[in-house]
């Protein structure tokens, strides 16, 4: 049975909800920077994101390495979180360890664990929308700049201060 059509969004957590400003604050502030889930999100980031949900209807996508921890957990923290919008699915782990291996195989003296993982994303990416065609339309949200066949629909995050109301603006025209 098909599943229902929807918009989605591909969410990396550090440097988009986790923002270097919001972290140096808590530190200066003597508060804590994490919970047992990991680091705690910019509540300005938060913030836009609930308001791209509220006004697109879309679901998330996490393509975050943040991920490894499974989508049980991620949903886990979602809900101890009080955060916007609803954990869709996860994007595959394989895709990115098959890459990765076979990258430290094929080039030992050139290889570049971080270049490569962000490579790996825009692949998992590309093969998660192949195997859901309910998908009408998409964005990425992420800090790192290397997506190349997805660009039109990325819109990358300054991670000092994570989504802005500019980066909102952009991200709701691209889903509507």
């Amino acid at each position: 049975m098909p599943k229902e059509k929807c918009k989605i969004i591909f969410l990396d957590l550090d440097g988009v909800l986790n923002t270097a400003n919001y972290y140096d604050r808590l530190q200066h502030e003597h508060q804590p920077t994490e919970d047992i889930f990991g680091t705690l999100f910019d509540p300005k980031s938060v913030e836009q994101l609930s308001h791209i949900i509220d006004s697109t209807n879309a679901k998330i996508v996490i393509s975050s390495s943040w991920r490894y921890s499974g989508i049980a957990n991620m949903r886990a923290m979602w809900k101890a979180r009080q955060l916007p919008g609803e954990i869709y699915d996860i994007t595959s782990l394989h895709v990115a360890d098959d890459y990765i291996q076979s990258q430290m195989e094929n080039n030992p003296n050139d290889f570049d664990l971080y270049d490569v993982m962000i490579l790996a994303r825009e692949m998992e990416i590309a093969l998660w929308l192949e195997e859901h065609p309910e998908v009408t339309s998409y964005v990425i949200l992420d800090d790192q700049s290397t997506f190349r066949q997805l660009k039109e629909h990325f819109v990358q995050i300054n991670p000092k201060s994570g989504i802005t109301n500019k980066d909102t603006e952009r991200v709701i025209t691209i889903l509507n």
